[in-house]
């Protein structure tokens, strides 16, 4: 990403909690085109696992629409009230990890690309992979993000369970300036001297 990824916000559970918010300064982080966003999440000690994530506090059934594959299976499609994505099989006792970009620009919907890693406790046990493409319907910028555990956000996560939000925006096109017909140049290493022909080309003088 030209500009490069800036890291606006970070969030972890310091104990099991039910909410991780990541929330700028209180009032949002910095406004940016792209964002790249990394969860790691678990349920709590005796909780059923639902990751669920909310932007900029949206919680309007049908805002999100996901599509996804399950180890490279067969798709589904779903709306949802939380979910910009899905995470197949469910395992309690597993992590997971989130890896997600999203086409921030304003004015329009966010397209959402994701892949998710849970890792199966058992030891014999494969990972799991799904791969998500979603769209969220809201038109300002995300700037914020939260995760809960099911759709009332009522059942813990475990210690450690975060979110990593990065940004970028592409750097602007380099402004040349205009220079008129006969502008001169001198090389400070050769001393050549070159005039500018007002359209493209530099001619040396000899």
């Amino acid at each position: 990403m030209a500009g490069g990824w800036e890291l606006l916000d970070h969030d972890q559970l310091g104990s099991e909690g039910t909410l991780i918010d990541c929330n700028g300064s209180g009032s949002g982080f910095a406004l940016k085109d792209y964002l790249w966003i990394q969860v790691t999440f678990k349920a709590g000690t005796g909780e059923n696992s639902g990751m669920r994530m909310r932007f900029n506090a949206n919680n309007t059934n049908g805002d999100y629409r996901y599509r996804n594959f399950n180890n490279g299976g067969n798709d589904q499609a779903s709306a949802d009230a939380y979910n910009p994505m899905n995470q197949s099989p469910s395992d309690t006792d597993s992590w997971v990890y989130f890896d997600m970009f999203v086409d921030n620009k304003a004015g329009t919907y966010k397209l959402i690309e994701s892949v998710c890693c849970l890792e199966m406790d058992s030891g014999s046990t494969y990972p799991a992979i799904t791969q998500n493409w979603g769209r969220f319907a809201g038109t300002d910028q995300i700037k914020r993000v939260q995760v809960i555990n099911d759709n009332a956000g009522t059942l813990d996560m475990a210690q450690y369970s975060s979110i990593t939000v990065w940004g970028a925006t592409p750097a602007p096109a380099n402004d040349y300036p205009s220079l008129p017909n006969g502008t001169i140049f001198e090389e400070s290493d050769t001393g050549k001297i070159y005039m500018f022909d007002g359209t493209s080309a530099w001619n040396e003088v000899s």
